[in-house]
């Protein structure tokens, strides 16, 4: 990781959540809802589920997509933005946090601390 610079990971990080959380949401109702039945599917261990039990979670994925699609989307768009905000954000180089003997400094240390909070990775 010495080549990479604590921005350029992040970057990755956020770039990959909102690409996850696009994933989900930007395709609609239907292609969530199936989704959702073939992740049920998985986790229970049931990959023909009675009638009753495929309309309870079709039911309960539509009423899913329908309270978060909007603010997930929002995320999505909020973590592109701050992608790009750290792009644009000159970086301070990676080994001048070392100290002499080549440890990681505590204000490294900090510093990474600092990224995570503000991306929202704690």
């Amino acid at each position: 990781m010495d080549d990479e610079t604590f921005a350029a990971v992040a970057i990755e990080l956020v770039r990959r959540e909102g690409s996850e959380l696009r994933a989900t949401w930007d395709h609609g109702v239907e292609h969530y809802v199936m989704q959702q039945v073939a992740e049920h599917q998985l986790r229970d261990n049931d990959p023909m589920p009675s009638l009753h039990t495929l309309k309870d979670w079709r039911l309960n994925s539509q009423k899913n997509f329908q309270r978060g699609v909007c603010s997930r989307l929002a995320k999505a768009r909020q973590l592109e933005d701050k992608a790009q905000q750290i792009e644009e954000t000159p970086v301070v180089e990676q080994g001048s946090m070392r100290n002499d003997d080549g440890s990681r400094s505590e204000h490294h240390e900090e510093a990474g601390e600092r990224v995570r909070s503000r991306l929202g990775m704690h």
